[in-house]
């Protein structure tokens, strides 16, 4: 099964330097190597949010994994972003979903609609 690329980021909180942002990626990437995926890649790319304390670059983790193991890595990364309080960005070939301080229900109901367009086998 062709592995996917899931690009994941914790968005900049309010009052967060470099160095936090830094720490609570590393966080988020030691709970996805728990999972069984291939690797969780850190990365820097994008710029922070104009007026963001620590204004610089955005690390990001590059997510290896088979196409079946999106929907559990995505859940980790749901409960994750849950439990810190955090939105958290993470895209597949370009589309995006943030997850946000909604609803669980809410949120569910999103990420299932994001998960359907991944879930075919791609070519």
């Amino acid at each position: 099964m062709a592995d996917t690329d899931l690009i994941v980021a914790v968005q900049p909180g309010d009052g967060d330097d470099l160095r936090e942002r830094q720490r609570l990626t590393e966080q988020l990437r030691a709970a996805l190597l728990d999972l069984d995926i291939d690797a969780a890649d850190r990365v820097s790319g994008g710029t922070a949010p104009a007026g963001s304390k620590g204004a610089g670059l955005i690390e990001s983790l590059v997510v290896k994994l088979g196409v079946v193991a999106v929907t559990t890595a995505v859940v980790k990364i749901r409960e994750w972003a849950g439990r810190s309080n955090r939105s958290v960005k993470i895209s597949i070939d370009g589309d995006s979903i943030e997850l946000t301080c909604v609803t669980a229900a809410q949120q569910q109901e999103l990420l299932d609609i994001w998960l359907a367009r991944h879930a075919a086998p791609r070519s």
